[in-house]
C-alpha cells in the first residue's frame, strides 16, 4: 500500500504559495507614500488659524500623479511668485515623516512652495493627461462643503 504522505506535502506546499502570493500581492497594492491634502482656515490677520485634512487618498494612481506632478514642476521666475494666501496643503507621509507643501490652484497648473532649511522655492507644474489639477481642485470643492 502507497503512504499518501507525497501527496499531503504537494497539497502543503500549493497552500503555502498560495498564501503567499496574496500576502505579496496585497503588500504591493498598498501604498508606501501616503498623502493627504488640506484646506487652511484663517482668520482676520491672515493667520492660519486650522486645516481641514481630508482622508488618506487611497487610490495608488492619483498619488502617483499627484506626486509626480510634484516632481516635475518646473522652478518659476520670482516676479510670477504667487503673493496671495495658499489654496490649500497637500501633506506627504513617508515613514511615519510628514512634509506638508503649500499650493496654488490655478484653471491649469499648480503651484508647490518647497520650503528648505535655506531657501523657499517656487515650482509650477501645469496640467497633463492626469488631470491633476481638477484632481486637486475636486479635493479642495469637497473639503469646502
Amino acid at each position: 500500500m502507497k503512504k499518501p504522505f507525497p501527496k499531503i506535502l504537494l497539497y502543503i506546499i500549493l497552500v503555502l504559495l498560495l498564501g503567499s502570493n496574496i500576502y505579496f500581492i496585497s503588500k504591493y497594492l498598498e501604498p508606501s507614500i501616503y498623502v493627504q491634502v488640506g484646506l487652511p482656515q484663517y482668520d482676520a490677520e491672515s493667520n492660519v488659524t486650522a486645516t481641514i485634512v481630508s482622508p488618506f487618498l487611497d487610490n495608488k494612481d492619483e498619488i502617483n500623479s499627484l506626486l509626480l506632478a510634484f516632481m516635475l514642476g518646473g522652478p518659476m521666475d520670482e516676479s510670477q511668485f504667487p503673493t496671495e494666501l495658499p489654496h490649500g496643503c497637500i501633506i506627504i507621509n513617508y515613514k511615519g515623516c510628514f512634509y506638508p507643501y503649500n499650493m496654488w490652484i490655478t484653471e491649469d497648473s499648480v503651484i508647490f512652495e518647497v520650503t528648505t532649511e535655506s531657501a523657499v522655492s517656487y515650482r509650477e507644474f501645469h496640467n497633463d493627461h492626469n488631470n491633476v489639477v481638477a484632481l486637486l481642485h475636486s479635493l479642495i470643492d469637497s473639503l469646502k462643503s
